[in-house]
């Protein structure tokens, strides 16, 4: 969570230190060395829908038994739960802050883009095919020096959704692509986000 006064949640990035030395006696010069910084952030937007009625429309509703304001609630929730949703993925063009850009998931420069080896919503791929390309992303988020030892959950299109409800045959004919996919070491699970389309997934 971040405080309402931020406008920008910033932070520092650290570098890595120069390479250590290996000896029997730990009397060799030692290089002096110290990590370099620098910072990134991104604006913090307040996402917001008003709404509103005449109060004795209100009243007369509510002598019939049904409240529109109630109704407007929701709505209103509904809207800026999808406009924090559509933020998160995309970013907004129209907010900066000193410099500071919002960036979304898919446009935002330290989000680690990786092309696939395999189209995900070809009816035609084989499990093989596409199980070799779902470990070749896994690893590219999880290995390299991101190092990354904790599970993720991979969100996948619509569209990747359905092509993978094909029966796998990896071991029985009874399970999925999706199912048997998911048991890929490092994934937590395997869910769909209509905030992606095609070949897409994160």
């Amino acid at each position: 969570s971040v405080n309402i006064g931020k406008l920008v949640a910033a932070y520092r990035r650290l570098g890595p230190l120069d390479a250590g030395e290996t000896s029997l006696n730990g009397q060799l010069p030692k290089l002096m060395g110290s990590t370099a910084a620098d910072y990134d952030g991104i604006p913090i937007p307040v996402h917001s829908k008003a709404f509103g009625r005449q109060w004795r429309e209100v009243e007369g509703q509510r002598s019939m038994g049904y409240d529109d304001l109630a109704d407007d609630q929701q709505a209103a929730v509904r809207e800026v739960i999808r406009l924090m949703t559509v933020n998160m993925m995309d970013g907004n063009p129209n907010v900066e802050y000193q410099g500071f850009q919002s960036y979304g998931i898919k446009n935002n420069p330290n989000t680690l883009a990786v092309e696939l080896l395999a189209d995900f919503t070809s009816p035609t791929a084989t499990y093989a095919e596409l199980q070799t390309a779902f470990v070749a992303f896994v690893m590219a988020v999880r290995g390299g020096d991101n190092r990354v030892t904790a599970p993720g959950t991979v969100y996948i299109s619509p569209e990747i959704e359905q092509n993978l409800q094909r029966a796998s045959g990896a071991t029985s004919m009874d399970r999925t692509f999706m199912v048997a996919l998911a048991e890929t070491a490092g994934v937590e699970s395997i869910k769909t986000s209509y905030l992606l389309t095609g070949n897409e997934m994160l």
